[in-house]
């Protein structure tokens, strides 16, 4: 997304401020941004789709003691509304999914949820619901592994996935069981009637201590078979995985071993949809490095189950560790993406039937006032209408109706006119700020170098102005520039005429936190216009802002040992995503009589270490990973052991914590 382009000036206006129009949109939001429950503590909705009778089922969590139904017609409207289950402990994260065989062929609904046993262990439980939200049967348990001893429970913050088999007529549902033993992932399948079609629930991951987690199931009618994707972390390798089983319905056979996709940092919630056009799954996940995070996607074949892509960039703007789904919607053929936004509103991607993104996305709902929007989910007609909704200040249920345009990637474009003669030839070129980065600070400083190739003296360059444009609308004038040497140039085109072909613009001007789409224009001496542009996208924080603390070692401690530990927390508050930190290093300078010695390379820490402490501190979520640690090894000796923090929003080094140390 944003790669660098080189437009004329009238079209990166038109570019930049027109809006786009549902015709040229592939999913657009269609209506207002509306209240499905009553304001109270609504928590992580699912919803469903009733192709039978054009409805809607959302479930909901409320205080975390009780799951609610509301059944909404295709317009958003309320028709009934009922409590699933109401329980003395704790009732948690539902999801919920349609079958029209239920009910005699009336159409319902199986909700499941997270209930504990006691105060820590949890199991999987369900209900069935009529299509028009009354219940019809009694609450079901369905993770009868659990036994309320530790080490047998669900994992309540992980929803209990569900698909339903047409062809086999049941459900299968998959959670993460073995929370805090095994860990990993099982499921059990349920009849239209809620009979258990399983003795006990099938685990898919068993045998190793690795943690598998997140599951999310899709049904393929053709094959007759379940998809189960989900996360897993290898602890001897210390790396991540994204990984898919195929699963028979009506036996619940494995269908040979689990795929896996690759290796990642931190990759968490995947999700999957199958295409029942291409008749192949899309499988998305959230993943997190230590320089970037973005969501990531593959398409995976549904007739054996080969990958059938490469991975791919499915979101590099609107992306969420902990708000992710995806639906395919068989009325237009595509599928939608949903996540967090990057203010309090949640936001989509569109992507098509072979799994590649439209664009960058859009925002989908529009609620002011309400402390942000949580944990959104997708519901899919038949008609190319999908049910977003999401808990709004974890106060209340909104739903959001999206439409989308069709699925198919556009047909390339026809080969475009013989250019006219050329009567110039610029080069523009800009180093600073690049596209995506970020920017501390109101002020900005940019600098690059720009040429006409065609000019027959000078730099064929002799004006270069910058622009800024909000995303909310408007431009800011940056400045103009001051042109300085730049022998590099001049070097690499064999010309001394473009060696002051540097430029600097200093732009002083206040930009206020938020995110631009920054110009800068070049006037060519050959044609007296400004005709070449470059764009890239940057976003303003406020400026740099680290704090840090080293726990350990003390100062007051007499002497330690010759190897130890090191540890603390440090943080940059202007981070908008994670603590701030990419990297924590440590140095110790030998006390001499006469000075210090030459400073002794220690080691570098392990980062993103839990410390809610810190985040309860700050006030600030996103500091809950502020945690680093190492352990370094030392000869005798008397140190100041210097621990230093890199700020990835100051881009250096800008903090850190001196110890004096004895080594003995």
């Amino acid at each position: 997304m944003n790669h660098r382009c080189a437009w004329g000036a009238t079209a990166i206006l038109v570019t930049l401020l027109a809006l786009p129009s549902p015709s040229s949109a592939q999913a657009f939001r269609t209506g207002p941004t509306f209240t499905v429950s009553a304001p109270g503590s609504a928590l992580l909705p699912d919803a469903a789709y009733d192709y039978v009778n054009q409805r809607y089922f959302v479930a909901s969590e409320v205080g975390h003691r009780a799951i609610q139904g509301h059944v909404l017609d295709g317009s958003g409207t309320l028709l009934a509304a009922l409590t699933v289950r109401q329980s003395g402990v704790y009732a948690q994260n539902p999801r919920v999914a349609f079958s029209q065989h239920v009910n005699n062929g009336a159409g319902g609904y199986l909700v499941t949820w997270h209930e504990n046993l006691n105060e820590s262990v949890a199991q999987v439980w369900g209900r069935l619901i009529s299509a028009d939200g009354a219940p019809l049967t009694a609450e079901i348990a369905i993770g009868t592994d659990t036994t309320g001893a530790p080490g047998t429970s669900s994992n309540w913050l992980m929803g209990p996935a569900i698909a339903y088999s047409t062809a086999s007529r049941e459900f299968l549902v998959a959670w993460m069981g073995g929370y805090g033993a095994g860990n990993d992932i099982r499921f059990m399948r349920v009849n239209t009637l809620g009979a258990l079609l399983q003795p006990t629930p099938t685990t898919i991951t068993a045998g190793t201590a690795d943690w598998e987690r997140d599951p999310s199931v899709a049904y393929n009618p053709h094959a007759d078979e379940f998809y189960i994707a989900y996360a897993g972390w290898v602890n001897a390798g210390n790396y991540g995985t994204i990984n898919g089983q195929r699963v028979r319905a009506g036996s619940g056979a494995l269908m040979g071993g689990a795929t896996t996709y690759g290796a990642f940092a931190a990759p968490l919630i995947p999700a999957v949809a199958y295409n029942s056009v291409t008749r192949q799954y899309v499988v998305t996940w959230y993943n997190r490095t230590s320089a970037s995070a973005a969501i990531l996607g593959i398409t995976v074949n549904g007739a054996d189950g080969a990958i059938a892509s490469g991975i791919r960039l499915m979101s590099g703007y609107y992306f969420a560790y902990d708000a992710l789904d995806f639906d395919y919607n068989a009325g237009s053929g595509d599928f939608l993406l949903i996540t967090h936004g990057r203010d309090e509103e949640d936001a989509a991607v569109s992507v098509y039937a072979d799994g590649t993104p439209y664009d960058n996305g859009f925002v989908v709902t529009d609620t002011v006032g309400v402390n942000g929007n949580f944990n959104p989910r997708l519901a899919a007609s038949s008609t190319g209408q999908y049910l977003a909704v999401t808990s709004g200040g974890f106060s209340r249920v909104h739903g959001q109706f999206v439409q989308s345009a069709g699925g198919q990637p556009p047909p390339p474009p026809p080969p475009p006119p013989p250019p006219p003669p050329r009567t110039s030839d610029t080069r523009l070129f800009l180093d600073s700020p690049t596209n995506s980065g970020t920017n501390a600070g109101p002020s900005m400083r940019l600098s690059g170098w720009a040429i006409d190739l065609n000019a027959t003296s000078g730099t064929g360059v002799d004006a270069v102005h910058a622009y800024a444009f909000p995303l909310t609308g408007g431009q800011v004038f940056l400045g103009a520039a001051s042109f300085v040497p730049r022998l590099d140039v001049a070097t690499h085109f064999g010309n001394s005429r473009f060696t002051n072909s540097g430029f600097v613009i200093d732009a002083v001007i206040g930009l206020i936190p938020g995110i631009y789409n920054v110009a800068v224009y070049a006037r060519s001496t050959v044609t007296g216009q400004f005709g070449t542009v470059v764009v890239v996208q940057v976003r303003v924080t406020p400026p740099p802002n680290p704090q840090m603390s080293l726990d350990q070692p003390r100062a007051e401690w007499p002497w330690i040992p010759g190897t130890f530990l090191i540890k603390g927390w440090a943080v940059d508050l202007a981070s908008y995503v994670g603590a701030g930190i990419d990297a924590v290093h440590a140095w110790a300078y030998p006390v001499l009589p006469t000075g210090y010695g030459a400073p002794v390379w220690v080691n570098h820490a392990t980062i993103g270490l839990p410390r809610t402490d810190v985040a309860a501190y700050f006030g600030n979520p996103e500091m809950a990973n502020a945690g680093f640690e190492m352990v370094g090894t030392l000869p005798p000796g008397t140190y100041d052991l210097v621990v230093y923090a890199r700020s990835w929003i100051a881009g250096s080094f800008s903090n850190w914590r001196i110890v004096r140390i004895t080594v003995q």
